[in-house]
């Protein structure tokens, strides 16, 4: 094989991996829409630690525990739990948000953090949202929205009153990502490799 051919193929396969990163923060992902107007309450709680989003289709994660009650656990849904974006030096989707966070629910965990037992409520195509996504379900009017409470309806179960990780990057700086302080419902940037919150979402039509 030729030189010239060796390094085409290098190139197809930097090109690949180039897109598969991109297709795991690209702020531009969208889902299967609900057909119909929205008819009764926005969201429904599954009953088993899922949320679905009734006027976008998507299903959300319902996080646990009680926000500042320390030390954190080892189950994924304990709403005190941080992750990180990406693992220095890299900027890349590495770090422990992608692999504890995503890679439990998606290769499956039980609750008390220990046991395997299958992908998170059966589905294996948990993610964190894109930036749009997570913007989505802010809400203002939410009781106690800034001041002792976060900007989210109650459904989603504890939610800490800091910044939740999109799975968008920051277009201007690589270094850093996007995401929502849901203490005052303000979209933010942070450094990829500092720890925060997250939660997991899913297209909602597609198991």
């Amino acid at each position: 094989m030729t030189k010239t051919s060796l390094t085409f193929i290098a190139l197809c396969a930097a090109l690949l991996w180039v897109g598969a990163v991109h297709a795991q923060t690209d702020s531009s992902l969208t889902c299967p829409q609900p057909s119909g107007p929205l008819v009764g309450p926005r969201y429904q709680d599954n009953g088993n630690g899922t949320i679905t989003d009734n006027q976008t289709g998507l299903m959300w994660e319902k996080k646990t525990g009680v926000p500042g009650v320390i030390p954190r656990t080892p189950n994924v849904h304990d709403a005190n739990n941080r992750y990180s974006w990406s693992r220095a030096p890299s900027t890349n989707p590495g770090g422990t948000a992608f692999g504890s966070f995503v890679g439990t629910l998606n290769y499956g965990q039980s609750n008390n953090g220990h046991t395997s037992t299958g992908c998170f409520a059966n589905y294996c195509d948990w993610r964190l949202p894109t930036i749009v996504e997570l913007q989505a379900i802010v809400d203002n009017n939410a009781s106690g929205c800034g001041a002792n409470s976060a900007c989210i309806d109650g459904t989603f179960g504890p939610t800490q009153r800091r910044f939740y990780w999109s799975s968008s990057t920051f277009a201007n700086g690589l270094s850093d990502a996007w995401g929502v302080d849901f203490g005052v419902g303000d979209t933010e940037r942070n450094d990829k490799n500092a720890s925060f919150y997250v939660r997991a979402v899913r297209c909602g039509a597609v198991k």
